[in-house]
This record gives structure tokens, C-alpha cells and sequence, in this order.
């Protein structure tokens, strides 16, 4: 005997199940697949949309000692874009892993937003919208966008603050001598 209490249009059945569990499936693969294809980091160095997010970055946090002047600004931009490289080829292949995961959903417009609340590329973010964005990840009261910025903004400034050339823009003197 069946029971018809149990057969309501509300209570879910295993095809509807099935049906779920594909279009999740599809959904997460394809997401997956967009992040891959969009990872910032490929074979040790910034991919374009890495480097895209990590210049903007570089433009929020360090705007108080970067150059007033444009060209000069652009100059040191693009210089602390290979001093990143650096700092990243240096990393264990596990962290540039990570790392290239978390510069994948940042550049993913769907994550970006989710994790930052940024809803513009990275590319047309003023500074004030990326300090917005930072801002927003580190006063989350969740773990993922806490690291993030975290990492986001550490790597930056170890990247920056370790070039020898950088140091005089920061009045840090230099290592004493012993």
C-alpha cells in the first residue's frame, strides 16, 4: 500500500534530486573551469588578470608612498610587478597554488564581488573603491575574506618593502651595521 500522504507536490522526489545534483554539478564544474582559466599565477609569475589585481591592490595600499607623479607612479607600479614575480617564484608551488586560487576568484567577477563587494574589474577600480573593497574583507567576520586580504596586502608590501631602492621612500634607513 502506498502512502498518499506522502506523495505532495512539495516533498521532493528523487528525480528532482537527480536533476539538482546535475545542474550543481554543471554550475560548480564550469565555475571551476572559469577559475582555472582566469588564475593569476601560471608556471611562477602574474598572469595578466594577476597582475591587473595585484597593481590595483599595490595602488590602494601603497598610495601614501608611491610618486605623485603619474609616469613615476606607473614606473614603480610596474616595477613592483616584477619584484611579485619574484616574491612568488620564490614560494613553495603549494602557496603559488593557493595563491594563483585566490587571484582566480578575485578575477572572476561573481567571487570578486562575493568575497570583496567590488562590482567593477579591477582595471577601473579607483583607489577609493579597492580601500572600499580591502576594507570589506578585512572587517568580514568570516575566515575567507579575512585571509585574503591578509594575503592580499602582505604580499604587496613584502614585495615592496624588500627592495633596497623602496626603502628611502619609506624613510627606513636601512639594515644597521653591526
Amino acid at each position: 500500500m502506498v502512502d498518499r500522504s506522502i506523495d505532495h507536490p512539495l516533498a521532493p522526489k528523487r528525480r528532482w534530486f537527480l536533476k539538482t545534483a546535475l545542474v550543481t554539478s554543471a554550475a560548480l564544474g564550469a565555475f571551476g573551469g572559469w577559475t582555472y582559466w582566469n588564475r593569476g599565477i601560471s608556471n611562477g609569475v602574474l598572469t595578466e588578470q594577476g597582475r591587473d589585481i595585484f597593481k590595483a591592490v599595490a595602488r590602494a595600499v601603497l598610495a601614501n608612498v608611491l610618486p605623485a607623479d603619474k609616469a613615476q607612479r606607473e614606473a614603480k607600479l610596474e616595477q613592483q610587478m616584477g619584484r611579485l614575480d619574484e616574491v612568488i617564484r620564490s614560494m613553495p608551488t603549494s602557496s603559488q597554488i593557493e595563491l594563483a586560487g585566490l587571484l582566480g576568484a578575485l578575477a572572476n567577477a561573481p567571487t570578486r564581488w562575493l568575497l570583496t563587494g567590488l562590482s567593477k574589474p579591477w582595471t577601473e577600480a579607483s583607489v577609493q573603491d579597492i580601500n572600499q573593497a580591502l576594507n570589506t574583507m578585512r572587517l568580514h567576520s568570516q575566515v575567507p575574506q579575512l585571509v585574503s586580504y591578509h594575503v592580499l596586502r602582505d604580499v604587496t608590501c613584502l614585495a615592496f618593502f624588500s627592495t633596497p631602492d623602496n626603502w628611502s621612500i619609506a624613510a627606513y634607513p636601512g639594515p644597521l651595521d653591526l
